[in-house]
């Protein structure tokens, strides 16, 4: 250790006239007196090349000790103001964003009922036979009439959030097996969606075919 010190205080000497830092340590958080201070041990170790090999100890402690300081993490101070950022960005931002969510959420459940009755009108084609698509409040469900005169559920979709409903202006729509629907219905079935913040409606024409026709935000 000593000398390494005498290599790196002949060094150092040479380019700042300072006296070497206890406990052989480069300076504390100064990234241009850290390099200074690597450089005045490297003209030290230039110097004596009979002594490189204790030297080259000496550098490697150096140099893992640069690393750390280079690689110092962010303080307490610093991640707090990080998290006080971003807790302000999110607060100006999430009050914008939740009618765009709910809309998306009422449009999803939306696209799962007219795919619900699409279904409907295409197993009645396909297997010649009557198909039925019945709403509640939380569930639109589709049954299928076999061949023993019996019914039997083909499948049933539930909304996916608390606070979306299905209603409809008949109990029930049935297709018949050439896929218009089936029965008398003075008024158009109309099936809506809604959150009390956002309304769709699917109407479900005498051809069959369902489609969205009106949307409204609601105050």
């Amino acid at each position: 250790m000593n000398t390494e010190i005498t290599m790196f205080g002949k060094g150092w000497a040479s380019l700042k006239g300072n006296k070497v830092p206890d406990g052989f340590m480069p300076p504390e958080d100064d990234e241009a007196a850290v390099q200074e201070w690597v450089d005045g041990f490297m003209s030290a170790y230039a110097e004596y090349p009979d002594e490189q090999e204790t030297g080259s100890h000496a550098l490697t402690r150096i140099a893992r000790t640069v690393s750390r300081k280079c690689k110092r993490g962010l303080t307490l101070v610093e991640i707090m103001i990080v998290l006080s950022i971003l807790g302000i960005v999110s607060a100006i931002a999430f009050p914008t964003m939740m009618p765009i969510i709910r809309e998306n959420r009422v449009k999803a459940e939306t696209r799962k009922a007219v795919d619900m009755m699409k279904l409907a009108r295409m197993t009645a084609l396909r297997d010649n036979t009557t198909t039925t698509v019945s709403v509640s409040p939380k569930k639109i469900s589709m049954t299928q009439a076999t061949l023993d005169g019996k019914t039997k559920i083909v499948r049933e979709a539930e909304t996916e959030y608390s606070k979306i409903f299905f209603t409809m202006n008949y109990p029930s729509v049935q297709f018949a097996s050439d896929g218009i629907l089936k029965g008398s219905y003075p008024d158009v079935p109309t099936v809506i969606v809604t959150d009390g913040h956002n309304e769709y409606y699917i109407e479900v024409k005498p051809s069959g075919i369902a489609r969205v026709t009106q949307s409204k935000d609601l105050p």
